[in-house]
């Protein structure tokens, strides 16, 4: 209901949005559990960030048709747009993957992943903070080829499990949570099972990204993290062996 509404507001906003005029604060909140002015507040706003994401989708992708704009011109609407999609609460992330999912609709995903890595997006705050942060999918996206495409390891018994809790480990950093979820899974599936499927997941979620650049990155961060809790943990020091840990 809450996208059918932005749309039919974008649709009838006029053409050539400006970034200035969008209320940033209206758009640091949830949409659970604050009240329907204020949704609805929400809402228009967001209508008109999808207004002004599409209109400078459509400048990066350019037109077969004109000639491409200037690489100042690009670069000086990149800094305009680039307040719309700096932070990492209320509803930035889903703001990023819109203006994602539009360029990827015109011209493909190798694009999309192409133009992310060279100006003026390459320099954009928030493409330095997304990179920055430990958001293992947008890391892989930009990473897809350096890193293998297929997961041999999807098919082992209780993979699924532990890829699920390590990887909301990268997200939130909560050990007390991924203590909980590596304990569920040595409960429910056995300590055999659970070390496998404990190992297969740390080495495709953490190891594999060490073939892409992260000095200094949450990544990085969250690895050392890992590192110290699978040395210090009683949970994994209950069905791993001390000489197996690194």
């Amino acid at each position: 209901t809450s996208v059918i509404y932005a749309t039919v507001i974008e649709e009838s906003l006029e053409q050539g949005s400006a970034p200035e005029a969008v209320n940033l604060e209206a758009l640091a909140v949830s949409l659970q559990g604050i009240s329907g002015s204020e949704t609805m507040a929400a809402l228009k706003e967001v209508a008109k960030i999808r207004r002004v994401l599409t209109a400078f989708a459509g400048l990066i992708g350019g037109d077969a048709l004109m000639q491409p704009p200037a690489p100042e011109v690009l670069a000086a609407e990149s800094g305009r747009v680039a307040p719309l999609l700096v932070g990492s609460g209320g509803m930035v992330r889903s703001m990023r993957m819109f203006f994602l999912k539009q360029l990827e609709r015109n011209h493909g995903v190798s694009f999309v992943r192409s133009v992310l890595q060279q100006p003026p997006l390459r320099d954009s705050t928030w493409i330095a903070d997304w990179r920055a942060s430990a958001d293992a999918g947008f890391i892989r996206f930009l990473g897809h080829n350096a890193l293998p495409r297929l997961n041999p390891l999807a098919s082992l018994p209780s993979y699924a499990e532990a890829r699920a809790a390590v990887s909301a480990f990268l997200v939130s950093g909560n050990t007390s949570e991924l203590d909980a979820n590596v304990a569920a899974l040595r409960d429910g599936r056995g300590p055999p099972a659970a070390k496998a499927a404990l190992v297969a997941a740390l080495f495709y979620e953490v190891y594999l990204l060490a073939v892409l650049p992260a000095e200094g990155s949450a990544m990085e961060s969250q690895a050392k993290a890992l590192r110290l809790w699978l040395r210090t943990s009683p949970i994994v020091t209950s069905f791993v062996p001390a000489q197996e840990v690194p």
